[in-house]
């Protein structure tokens, strides 16, 4: 039976205080889907960020931002708001946002030259 991160992660989630990730990693590994950890812990994290009514945040820049900028960043986020940034060299200039893998905010040069050709 295949088992889908999503079904490991809910499990997870709803077993409460009494979840332990070594037993979860133990279970992975019985059942040879240890190659599925990743994908599981990512949908824990946004289950439970759900879950307090946050949101999944993932922002590319074209380049690394300072401590200050990034600072400035996510403070203009919610403490429930799981935010990660990446690099995206791609991107030539600008920024690109996406919400709960959804909703998309892109305002790189790579995203208006797509836009326009």
């Amino acid at each position: 039976m295949n088992i889908s991160a999503q079904t490991y992660a809910r499990a997870f989630v709803e077993a409460g205080k009494e979840a332990e990730p070594n037993k979860l990693l133990a279970t992975l590994r019985k059942r040879g889907d240890l190659h599925k950890a990743t994908s599981v812990a990512s949908e824990v994290e946004r289950i439970i960020t759900k879950e307090r009514g946050g949101r999944m945040v993932k922002v590319e820049f074209a380049r690394a931002l300072g401590v200050s900028e990034r600072a400035k960043l996510l403070g203009e986020f919610e403490a429930k708001d799981r935010v990660t940034t990446t690099v995206n060299p791609s991107l030539i200039a600008g920024v690109r946002m996406e919400f709960d893998g959804e909703k998309e905010l892109d305002v790189s040069l790579a995203g208006k030259l797509k836009s326009i050709l």
